[in-house]
């Protein structure tokens, strides 16, 4: 995943320009309106840009079995993997795919779903985001009442930030308390963004 020098440009340019028209409309040479303006106008653009084929889309995507994710234990059904109680113990999963990342910001977001959600306040899974097999980045568990929907695929976020360059990055799913929920778990994909702001 390499950085986006033009978004990173467009960024800075915008948020320069911003300041010098909030200076203006301080100093009263402007009306206020141009400094909402500058911001709706500045946030269109950079999403515009990322979000057509003039700006490239920074993100990675990573599914059980392609040899990128690694599995101890679970079942695939038509393309994506099921974890329950009668094909995975506590605390497995899957981890992987040890991937170098540059220092920045990033989302991971988890692609899953419960086959029944409840009011239930217990640990199903935890998510988290590991950097060279010791250093945790990010850290989520989930409940039953964190799935709004049963059978519904959901899409679960995880915000990091790198400070520094690192060599092997890892995403992984552990199941929890599976036996006890009595419920079925499955997961399609990670994808990988990087953040702009």
């Amino acid at each position: 995943m390499k950085n986006d020098i033009v978004a990173q440009f467009l960024l800075g340019f915008f948020i320069a320009l911003a300041n010098a028209i909030i200076n203006l409309a301080v100093n009263g040479q402007i009306n206020w309106l141009w400094v909402g303006t500058t911001f709706l106008i500045s946030f269109a653009l950079i999403f515009t840009y990322q979000g057509t084929g003039v700006g490239k889309k920074f993100y990675s995507v990573w599914k059980i079995g392609k040899g990128e994710l690694i599995t101890s234990g679970g079942v695939e059904k038509d393309g994506v993997w099921e974890f329950d109680k009668s094909n995975i113990a506590n605390d497995k999963g899957f981890y992987g795919p040890y991937i170098p990342l540059t220092a920045g910001k990033y989302r991971c977001v988890f692609r899953l779903k419960i086959d029944k959600s409840s009011r239930e306040d217990k640990v199903v899974c935890e998510l988290d985001v590991l950097l060279n097999q010791a250093k945790l980045a990010a850290f989520r568990s989930l409940s039953n009442r964190d799935f709004k929907h049963s059978d519904k695929w959901q899409d679960v976020s995880i915000d990091f930030n790198l400070y520094n360059d690192e060599n092997r990055v890892e995403f992984r799913f552990r199941v929890k308390n599976i036996v006890e929920a009595n419920r079925r778990i499955s997961f399609d994909k990670v994808t990988v963004y990087k953040r702009l702001v």
